[in-house]
């Protein structure tokens, strides 16, 4: 007599709730692997784009004006220097590139956001507070004249604004809107701090001068202080001063 295989409900529970434990546990690892290899991916880009962009000085004398869209290739006159241009995993959106005009394009800073925020490579370049426009990056790379331009936090984000109306575009940390499910209670919204871009400015005497700059990456400053009117007490050392005035705030 032939006996039919079958599973219990004890057993198809016990099963659903093995592969319970265990999915979600696997799709963190999963996960963690693709983003490590995203962000290898981008580190790799900017090293090679350190690369290129050398060449490209080399045969120009000053780095590109604009960079190509992604895959484009990157040209002097009819030269090609890179056959494709790289872009973010991700966004599939080019990195962010900075140069100046002002100063014939003899320098150049380009900056990505590694997804790991734990990966070695940011403390190493002095980007843990963030760096770059905005403070919304975490990675980058310069030419061989400057450095990319590292925020540094002294306090937290809660500090207050301080009592001055610029004109310029500020750091901007969302708050969130807090409303009540009662009906009649009107919607309280959190007011959105601002943060301020104070650098150690160009010249200032032996002690140097802590000012707010509209753009610090222009003036190729190493630091920004972001609110704190003091720079840390650091302007005293030349070599965390901004190298010009271009990027100063200029109130109407």
């Amino acid at each position: 007599m032939k006996h039919k295989l079958a599973f219990t409900l004890i057993e198809i529970l016990l099963v659903v709730a093995i592969i319970g434990v265990i999915a979600p546990t696997t799709y963190v690892g999963v996960s963690s692997y693709f983003s490590q290899a995203r962000d290898y991916h981008r580190k790799k880009d900017l090293k090679d784009l350190e690369v290129v962009m050398e060449y490209y000085y080399d045969a120009a004398s000053a780095y590109p004006a604009t960079i190509p869209d992604c895959g484009k290739p990157l040209k002097y006159q009819e030269r090609v220097i890179l056959d494709s241009f790289p872009c973010d995993p991700t966004t599939n959106q080019p990195y962010t590139y900075l140069t100046d005009s002002l100063t014939n394009y003899q320098w150049y800073k380009i900056y990505t956001h590694l997804e790991k925020t734990s990966d070695l490579s940011i403390p190493l370049i002095g980007c843990s507070g963030g760096c770059g426009p905005e403070c919304a990056y975490n990675f980058g790379v310069a030419s061989s004249n400057i450095s990319v331009t590292a925020c540094v936090w002294s306090a937290p984000y809660s500090t207050p604004i301080p009592t001055i109306e610029p004109t310029m575009t500020p750091y901007i940390t969302l708050a969130p809107t807090i409303q009540t499910s009662a009906a009649p209670t009107p919607t309280v919204v959190v007011p959105t701090p601002a943060y301020f871009r104070y650098v150690c400015a160009p010249g200032g005497g032996q002690i140097g001068s802590c000012e707010i700059f509209d753009d610090p990456d222009r003036s190729l400053c190493p630091f920004v202080f972001p609110n704190d009117e003091t720079c840390q007490n650091t302007c005293e050392d030349k070599n965390n001063r901004c190298k010009n005035a271009s990027g100063k705030f200029k109130p109407e």
